[in-house]
């Protein structure tokens, strides 16, 4: 009988035990979920973005007067049609994908641009860089 009664006071200990740890999550403010599904997050990431953008569009014009390699990530649609084998349509379907999904990490993001494939990754990749 006695051995029963341990079993259970140790179970109601580790309860006890586990209640503790998960109590700061309990009592934790809770994010409505309704403000991930109206977009607010998603907008005010874009507007990060779009500063972002626009804090670092002066290094990139300055690396284009340099000679330098055009960087995909801040470049405008003037810049990216500077690049062999990106005319206008090209270069706002890269702009319009880098507003969309942020700035690429490697070159090979660029091929979820339409219109660029891996012939044409391959032939712009000395042209271009990732900053």
């Amino acid at each position: 009988m006695c051995e029963r009664y341990r079993f259970r006071i140790g179970l109601v200990l580790v309860a006890f035990a586990a209640l503790l740890c998960l109590l700061p999550f309990l009592t934790a403010e809770q994010v409505p979920t309704d403000q991930y599904s109206s977009g607010q997050n998603k907008n005010s990431n874009n507007n990060l973005h779009k500063e972002m953008i626009s804090a670092h569009s002066e290094e990139a014009e300055g690396m284009n007067a340099a000679g330098g390699t055009i960087s995909v990530n801040f470049a405008d649609a003037e810049e990216l049609t500077a690049i062999r084998g990106i005319g206008p349509v090209l270069a706002e379907r890269i702009i319009s994908e880098r507003s969309e999904n942020g700035l690429f990490c490697y070159p090979e993001d660029l091929l979820a641009v339409q219109g660029i494939g891996e012939r044409k990754l391959k032939d712009m990749l000395n042209q271009i860089c990732i900053r």
